[in-house]
Parts: C-alpha cells; structure tokens; sequence
C-alpha cells in the first residue's frame, strides 16, 4: 500500500508579493522560500526595493498583495514571530545618549530573545569595541555602530536573520568574522537573508540568490 508523502512547509515563505509606493510598483508577484540551514542573499540595485522586501518579511509593512507565510501560516496570525526573527537595517538604530553597553542591553531586551547568561561584554569584544563600552554612541563612527547592532547576533536566540546590507561600512576582519558567524547559524539550523548591491561571497550548498528589480512606470 502506498501512503502519501508529507512535505513539510518551508520556514519563511512570500507568496505573490507586490507593493506599491506613490503609484510607483516597487515589484509585482514576487515569491521566494527559505528553510532552515539555508541562505538567501537578496541582490540588486540601489533603489531597486530590497529594502522594502526585508521590511515586507519582517512584517513591518504590509504588502499590497500576496502574504508572508512563516511555516505556512501568516505572519499577521503568528504572535511571536518578531521573537523568530533577528532584523537589523541598513541604519544602525542605536540610541545616541546610551552608552554602547546600554544600547546593546537595550536592543536585546527590545527583541524579547536574548540568550541565557549573555555575555555581552564577549559581543562586543567580537565587535571589536571592547575599549569603548562606556561611551556614548553618539561619538562611535559609523562602522562602529554598525558593529554594535550586528553584535545582537551573538546574544539573541532567533531561527531567522533578516539583515540590510550587513557588509556596508565594515572593514576586511570584521566581514571576514560575520561570515564565519553566518557559517556557523546555518549550521546551527538557523535561517539567513540578507541583502546587498554587491554580490557576495557564497556561503555554501544552502545559498540562494534573487536578484530584485524595480517594475519601471
């Protein structure tokens, strides 16, 4: 007797999605998947709305239409998904007036997943800003807090990275380190997307690229 093979629904899915801003189409029935131990690097220009997709993903916007499915249920109907998640944007989103200590404290307490018995301190020594702790970020340049929001990644426990431009604004050690942090999630069975205007280096078997394009008007 032959019995039906069940095919498990992938972990992040975006079925159909189009989005429109000032009756501009950003993009039209655009669909990709991503499961566990894999990655996706979403290419292309400045402008082209990679960045609209990530925000699309995160749930932050809503599209015009199609959905946003996480293990095949709608994001809108999963309570914590934020919680799944890691997003960090193109801009740091540091607080000026906190201390680069507080600001990371801050930021995983604001994501409600942080790791047992962080070691913050350990993040940002990974970051390379063992030395500044106490200063404000308002006087960090801006690679160094870009380094201070990708330090979150050594804290939170999230299955999915969802990342705008994480390479922009860092030098050859600290890239060369993010990807040996990426290598490691994966293999870990977390999930990766991130965007870029340049490609990048592949991360193994897993690794997936879209490549995204503005409709023109």
């Amino acid at each position: 007797m032959n019995h039906p093979v069940t095919v498990s629904a992938p972990l992040l899915r975006a079925a159909a999605l189009s989005y429109e801003i000032n009756d501009r189409i950003i993009f039209q029935d655009l669909s990709l998947t991503l499961d566990v131990a894999e990655a996706l690097h979403v290419e292309g220009e400045n402008g082209a709305g990679k960045t609209v997709l990530l925000q699309l993903l995160c749930g932050l916007l809503r599209p015009d239409k199609g959905q946003v499915l996480w293990r095949n249920e709608a994001i809108t109907e999963v309570p914590d998904y934020r919680r799944q998640l890691t997003y960090i944007g193109h801009r740091p989103g540091v607080k000026h007036e906190l201390s680069v200590l507080d600001n990371l404290r801050f930021l995983t307490a604001l994501a409600g997943a942080p790791r047992g018995g962080s070691d913050y301190a350990a993040a940002l020594a990974w970051a390379g800003l063992a030395d500044v702790t106490r200063r404000p970020a308002g006087q960090l340049s801006h690679g160094q807090r870009k380094r201070l929001a990708l330090a979150r990644l050594k804290l939170e426990a999230s299955l999915l990275w969802i990342l705008d431009e994480p390479f922009a604004g860092l030098d050859k050690r600290m890239m060369q380190s993010l990807n040996t942090l990426f290598t490691q999630h994966l293999e870990a069975g977390g999930a990766l997307l991130l965007s870029s205007h340049q490609p990048l280096e592949p991360l193994g078997a897993s690794d997936q690229r879209l490549c995204v394009r503005s409709v023109a008007q």
